[in-house]
Order: structure tokens, then C-alpha cells, then sequence
């Protein structure tokens, strides 16, 4: 960007700008062929491709809010304000660079996707002088965004994608050039080679070697049909953390958006898996006595997995609705290396638009924060990512699960009214801020000494845990460092009932259905909860436990919370939203 300032401020000439995988099959200045003919025009200051990976269906609609940076033309001949304009991008540039090292301690940020954020605000003035000192924008083909004088209107138009394609695996007959886009390395030149345009040019003749067209497929294009995108409900939720985020849209570029976003993480998407595999021969993360699959595996191993073995007519939206997913093994990368977290965050808020609707599944007990304080705000800063929460930070709780427990069988399982404990639990006593387990301890034994109840708490072996379980009415799962346990969800797959002990607030899924199943409650009200327990009918509680084996297979194993998952997607599940809680962990 700063080398096209440059050229523009000295020469005043227009400047085509083209990144090194960009390459010419033939002269893109030919008459005929899309760029040279805009370019000839005269009536565009900017021109640009199309960021798509893959043909765009019938009746597809430039929507002018985003491409490629990496070929275009930008000319002040017609307007002198592109000079301003690139300068704002250059400034912009600078400025979120030093902005991120002064955060993080490194120059973050690309001046690519920088410009198509300046743009985004000159697209949204209402009016109002904006980036350059325009005041409006005008695609080819639409109605200027605003009223304004030409000299304050910047025009702009996409170039034919047929014929300038950006990394589409089936390039298509008509290319005059292809950019090597969605690729990295060896696998850009496969795709140069493909395209026929690596080896391309004969020392002989000095001229690009006549390869025809026999060997390139014709692009073959697919009408998809129509999918839900109501954001009423996205934004129902988020707005119960961020009142002011305005309306969202789902953007017409949706699979060419998520693309780009899977590109720019890449480099973090398989390290921890690496790492692992290079350590223990294992591709996850190993914790309590369990080494993987978790739920950010799975989350990405049946939908990401979906995606990418779909139906030709299968779109973005079919799958995921409204949002555009974000997929990651955050807590697979914090464990393989911490100090990748950060950049990996950053690159997330670079590219997310703040119009866009994005979802994802994070295991941590401290959400997309993962414990770093140099990222704390990240919430803030991107509050149009809904966190699914199986940690306790997030929009909406859903279940830690590591193994599977299977239902609690004969050997162990007592009719309720056989059982002798009100009361247990069998694991540690830390683990949890402010000694809250070891104050729950006490109060639950103090408690049973006044009501005249037996209850257990102590370590045993997994047969111990499942015998005193068992005999329990109720079975204490008191929040760890998170706001949450695997035990709460241990317990539920036992088919016996929980009582969730918290500091700040309740970490529970479904929470609709969670009073029906469970209790809740904080160190200071377990008192008046065992003795309300005490005094119930054993049949109530065994209604309790019969509703928990009913619901265990659809909203309590792996599949049934990724089912659970697809359906709150779509705007139909028995996961709940919340508020964003006020500190990481409480």
C-alpha cells in the first residue's frame, strides 16, 4: 500500500499492483478482457477482484464489501481524494501495528485486510466526510451510498472472476490471469501447474508457451438453494452482553469469508496436534487421566469434517445458519504452547467484520482468554463471536465432558428410598478459588450433624465413587478453577442428580431443563438446599432421575451435545444464552 501511495503522490499516474502468485496467462490490458476494459473506461478510481475460492453461483451479487488486495488498480487521475484515501490506509496500517505492539509486544497486522476496513467505514459514513475525505462509495451497477457530489463519491468495481479467478481449483476456460490464492508453498505451484501457468514461458520464442485449453475443465457452476439466516435470535443473544452491537448480516461472500478465515488460522489449526504426535504419539492434549478426543475435537471433527464432504449443493448457511464458524483447538494449542496463543487471537480480530455473525466452541475455563491477560478484552473487542462454553466464559454454557460413564448399573444402583447418604461427594478439596470446596466440606458435614443425616465426602477408587454415588440422594459437583466440573456431567451420564456448587454464578447447560434434573447452588445456601432435599418425597427425586435417563442420550453424551449444537445453529436447541460473565473465572 505504501509503495502504491508512493507511485500515485510522485507520478499521478494509476498503479496495477499484483502479488508474485498472481499470473498472466495472457495480457490483461487486451481489449476484451475485464480489467483492461474497466481500466479504459475511465470510470473507476478503484478496481478489484472478488475474493472467491470457487465458482460463484448463478445469480451471484458482487457485494462490494470486501477482496482480494493482493491485484488491483487504483488511479488519481479521476479523483485527486484516492491519494488521501490510500494515505488513511497507510496511516491505519501504522497505527493498529504499533497499537499491537504496544498490547503484545509485536507489529500484528496486515495493510490487506486493513484497506477493506477502511472501506468499511467509507461504506458506512451515512454522508459524513470519511477515509480520504470522500463521502461516499459506488459500486458498478449500484446507487451511490449516499447523495453526494462526484468529486466526493469513490468508484469502484470488481473484476470479472471468470477471467481473473483467485484460487479456484477448477480454474476456469476464459482465465487471462489466475492467483494462487487458498495455498500455500508447494501447494501454490500444484495449483499454478494446474491452471497451466508454472513453466509457462519458452526461452525460445519468448513467448508464454501456447498450452490451449483442452487440459483446464470449464468451471462447472451449482444454483444452491435457499438457507435461514434470522439473526433476530444471534443478536438476542449477544446484545444480553453488548446492548449497542448493532444489526448483523450474513454476508453473500459467506464460503469465501470462511475460507479466508481458516487461511489466516492455519498455522495454528494443526501445531498442537504436531507437537503432540512428535511428543506422545497422540494428537490431543492429556488431562485428568484422559487424553482426547475433547469437545473442540469433536466440535471440529463433525462439522468442519461436514463441511468439507458436503454435497455440491450443500451451502455455508445449511450447516450453520446464521453464523460463519470459527474453528480452533484453543486448548490444545494453549497446553502445546501458550505463547502461540496471542498472535493467534489477534489474527482472529483482524479479520472478523464487525457486521458478521461467528460462532465457536472453546473448552477453557477461561474462554477465548485462555488465561492470558494480554488478550482479557478480547469479548469486547469482537463481541459479535458467540462463545459456546463448556469452561464457564462464554455466551452459552454447554457440558464438559471428557469420557464417557456409562448409566449406573445393578451392582451399584440403589431405589432411592434404600439409600442412607442425603449427600456426597468423593474427589479433591482444592482446585477451586477461595478454598470454596474445603468451605463446602465443612458446611455439608456441619449441616448433616444438625439435620441428623449421614453424608460422605473423601477420595476413593472409581468402584468407590460409583458405590457411595449410588447411595446418595443427591451427589455434590462443586466448580473448579473454571465455573464448572467434569463431575456435574459425570454425574448426570451416571443418571443421578447433581447439585452444582458455585461462587458467582451457575455454569449449567440447558438451563430451562436443568432445574428439572439438578440443583444449584453457592456454599452459603447448601444448608436450607439439604434440608429442602431432605425433606422432599424420595418419589419427586426419582422423577428426577427418570427425566435425567430420558435426556442422557440427546443432550448428555458427545453426540447428543453436537446435536444440540446444530439445532441452537438453526435457532432450535435447549441450550440457553446468558450474559457474558463479569470476570474470567469468578
Amino acid at each position: 500500500m505504501f509503495m502504491v501511495l508512493t507511485i500515485m503522490r510522485i507520478s499521478g499516474f494509476g498503479v496495477v499492483f499484483t502479488d508474485a502468485d498472481n499470473m498472466f496467462r495472457g495480457d490483461p490490458f487486451a481489449q476484451g478482457v475485464h480489467l483492461g476494459d474497466l481500466i479504459r473506461s475511465g470510470k473507476y478510481d478503484y478496481i478489484y477482484q472478488e475474493e472467491l475460492s470457487k465458482a460463484p453461483d448463478k445469480g451471484h451479487v458482487v457485494p462490494g464489501d470486501g477482496g482480494n488486495t493482493g491485484f488491483f488498480y487504483a488511479t488519481p487521475r479521476n479523483n485527486k481524494k484516492m491519494i488521501s484515501l490510500f494515505a488513511d490506509v497507510v496511516a491505519e496500517v501504522d497505527r493498529q501495528r504499533e497499537d499491537a505492539f504496544r498490547r503484545y509486544g509485536e507489529r500484528l497486522g496486515a495493510d490487506q485486510p486493513i484497506f477493506w476496513q477502511v472501506m468499511q467505514k467509507l461504506r458506512s459514513t451515512g454522508g459524513k466526510v470519511g477515509p480520504g475525505n470522500f463521502k461516499c462509495v459506488q459500486l458498478c451497477g449500484n446507487r451511490a451510498t449516499c447523495d453526494a457530489s462526484e468529486e466526493d463519491t469513490m468508484k469502484y468495481c470488481s473484476m470479472d472472476p471468470f477471467m481473473h479467478p483467485t484460487g479456484w481449483e477448477t480454474p476456469p476456460e476464459e482465465r487471462v490471469t489466475y492467483h494462487a490464492n487458498y495455498a500455500a508453498n508447494e501447494e501454490k505451484i500444484g495449483k499454478l501447474k494446474k491452471a497451466g501457468v508454472w513453466d509457462a514461458w519458452s526461452s525460445k520464442t519468448n513467448l508464454c508457451k501456447d498450452r490451449g485449453s483442452s487440459d483446464v475443465p470449464a468451471t462447472v457452476v451449482t444454483d444452491a438453494g435457499p438457507a435461514s439466516k434470522e439473526m433476530e435470535p444471534v443478536l438476542r443473544c449477544l446484545r444480553q452482553t453488548t446492548p449497542n452491537l448493532k444489526t448483523l448480516i450474513y454476508p453473500t461472500d459467506a464460503e469465501t469469508h470462511f475460507e479466508e478465515l481458516r487461511q489466516v488460522l492455519s498455522p495454528w489449526f494443526d501445531y498442537a496436534a504436531k507437537k503432540f504426535m512428535a511428543d506422545m504419539k497422540n494428537p490431543y492434549h492429556c488431562g485428568e487421566g484422559y487424553c482426547g478426543p475433547w469437545i473442540e475435537n469433536r466440535w471440529i471433527k463433525r462439522f468442519l469434517g461436514g463441511w468439507e464432504n458436503r454435497s455440491s449443493q450443500v451451502r455455508l448457511a445449511d450447516i450453520f445458519g446464521p453464523f460463519i464458524p470459527i474453528f480452533m483447538t484453543y486448548v490444545d494449542l494453549w497446553v502445546a504452547n501458550v505463547f502461540e496463543y496471542v498472535p493467534k487471537r489477534c489474527d482472529i480480530s483482524m479479520i472478523a467484520r464487525p457486521n458478521v455473525a461467528y460462532i465457536t466452541v472453546v473448552q477453557h475455563d477461561t474462554g477465548l482468554v485462555s488465561s492470558r491477560e494480554k488478550i482479557i478484552k478480547i469479548m469486547k473487542e469482537i463481541p459479535n463471536v458467540l462463545v459456546l462454553s463448556a469452561g464457564g466464559y462464554g455466551h452459552v454454557p454447554i457440558p464438559l465432558f471428557k469420557q464417557p460413564e456409562d448409566l449406573l448399573g445393578k451392582r451399584f444402583f440403589k431405589e432411592m428410598s434404600q439409600r442412607s447418604l442425603l449427600t456426597s461427594y468423593m474427589g479433591s478439596d482444592h482446585n477451586a478459588p477461595q478454598e470454596m470446596r474445603k468451605k463446602m466440606i465443612k458446611v455439608v458435614n456441619d449441616e448433616a450433624k444438625r439435620l441428623g443425616v449421614k453424608v460422605h465426602t473423601g477420595f476413593g477408587s472409581a468402584d468407590e465413587w460409583h458405590k457411595v454415588a449410588g447411595n446418595s440422594k443427591v451427589s455434590l459437583c462443586p466448580r473448579g478453577y473454571g465455573r464448572t466440573a467434569f463431575h456435574l456431567f459425570e454425574i448426570l451420564q451416571l443418571g443421578l442428580i447433581p447439585v452444582h456448587v458455585y461462587l458467582d454464578i451457575p455454569w449449567v447447560p440447558y438451563a430451562d431443563l436443568y432445574s428439572s434434573i439438578g440443583f444449584s447452588t453457592d456454599v452459603q445456601g447448601l444448608p436450607a438446599l439439604m434440608k429442602q432435599i431432605n425433606d422432599m418425597d424420595p418419589k419427586d427425586l426419582e422423577r428426577m432421575e427418570d427425566k435425567i435417563r430420558s435426556l442422557r442420550s440427546s443432550h448428555f453424551t458427545d453426540e447428543g451435545l453436537l446435536d444440540q449444537i446444530s439445532l441452537f445453529m438453526k435457532g432450535g436447541s435447549d441450550l440457553r444464552c446468558q450474559k457474558v460473565p463479569a470476570t474470567m473465572n469468578g
